[in-house]
């Protein structure tokens, strides 16, 4: 009986014959055996190769995601997102609907990864903190440049993308005021650049609102501020300091007419809309809308450092303050309202009596 030729193995075998356990003879592109067999053949080269031109046009569209990233966007996508609403119903929209579309949209993709940095340092070691402030800073500046373009030409496809950064753009605008080395005069001109961008975000939920209100943004959008036209709502203190403050409006404009009356009225009573009782949801839109309540020409008047409307602003501090338990505005109120009043002339101090007693207090969560 002839004995059986024995198998000679291949190490560049294609991959049918090598799962058949069959010699190959390497012949390309197919071998006599798949050819003989009618089977499909390939090589592992043939596999894990890209070809030239199209590894040429992935390196020119695409860089590989950095495994930082990676790491801020599924810090975000457990953890973050849970900070931009306190109504379950709206997680999936900054969990799945966001991160998808920021894939689209990279200015949204960086603002992402951004506000993911500002909270990872939150929890941070001191010896992180700076490290993760500069990844921020990074993808921030990244995320505007991108961003503020985009502003000129708002429409129906990406009204959703732009909408959802100028969310995100309103915690790394309070995020980022995070430095304790500033002086008073400092800190006051880093809340008006914060509220500059705040300002131009409002364009977009303006003239996009009708769309808007169609997409996944609806529960935001549909959003009702109640109109406040008086106090009651408010506790004691907050009331007596809001009616001195309308005293001393009546008092200035009186002597001096040219005085902007309704710009005073708009961040008061906009004040007042903030602090007004609300569920827990609207936590992160409470601590943005103030600036935007009050209006451009109120914004224009602390710009020009005026007195009054400084006053005003001491009195936003405690708003912040008692939202303090927010990780990107902790400690935020209290330095705001000390700033303002090392700023002004000891003549109105009074009317700053209220909110630094308030700002002192220790805010212990509800």
């Amino acid at each position: 009986m002839p004995s059986r030729r024995p198998h000679t193995k291949t190490r560049h075998g294609c991959n049918t014959c090598k799962a058949r356990k069959v010699r190959c003879d390497e012949e390309k592109p197919v071998c006599r055996n798949c050819t003989r067999g009618n089977r499909s053949c390939s090589y592992p080269s043939q596999i894990l190769a890209i070809p030239n031109s199209l590894a040429t046009h992935i390196d020119a569209q695409d860089q590989i995601f950095p495994i930082r990233d990676m790491e801020l966007l599924h810090h975000y996508t457990s953890f973050t997102y849970k900070l931009m609403t306190n109504d379950p119903d709206q997680f999936e929209i900054w969990q799945v609907n966001v991160p998808q579309m920021a894939f689209r949209y990279r200015f949204l993709l960086h603002g992402i990864l951004a506000v993911a940095a500002l909270h990872r340092r939150y929890e941070a070691e001191d010896s992180q903190k700076e490290t993760l402030m500069n990844l921020a800073r990074y993808h921030q500046q990244h995320a505007l440049t991108l961003y503020i373009p985009r502003l000129h030409s708002i429409n129906q496809d990406n009204c959703n993308a732009l909408f959802a950064f100028s969310m995100l753009l309103g915690i790394l605008c309070f995020g980022m005021l995070d430095d304790q080395d500033l002086g008073s005069r400092a800190i006051i001109s880093r809340f008006l650049d914060c509220f500059d961008a705040l300002m131009g975000a409002t364009a977009v939920a303006y003239e996009a609102a009708h769309w808007l209100r169609q997409g996944i943004f609806r529960p935001i959008m549909e959003e009702i501020w109640p109109e406040v036209h008086d106090f009651a709502h408010l506790k004691e203190g907050a009331r007596e300091a809001l009616e001195s403050l309308l005293a001393q409006v009546e008092s200035t404009c009186r002597s001096d007419p040219a005085d902007p009356v309704q710009a005073y009225l708009a961040s008061i009573y906009g004040w007042a809309t903030v602090m007004y009782p609300a569920p827990g949801d609207r936590q992160v839109l409470i601590v943005v809308a103030w600036p935007v309540l009050a209006g451009a020409t109120y914004v224009s008047l602390l710009k020009r450092r005026d007195p009054l409307a400084l006053v005003i602003l001491g009195h936003y501090g405690v708003a912040l303050h008692l939202y303090g338990r927010l990780w990107m505005i902790e400690g935020l109120g209290k330095r705001l309202t000390e700033a303002i009043a090392e700023e002004l002339d000891v003549a109105w101090r009074p009317l700053l009596a209220w909110p630094l007693s308030r700002v002192s207090e220790v805010i212990t969560p509800e």
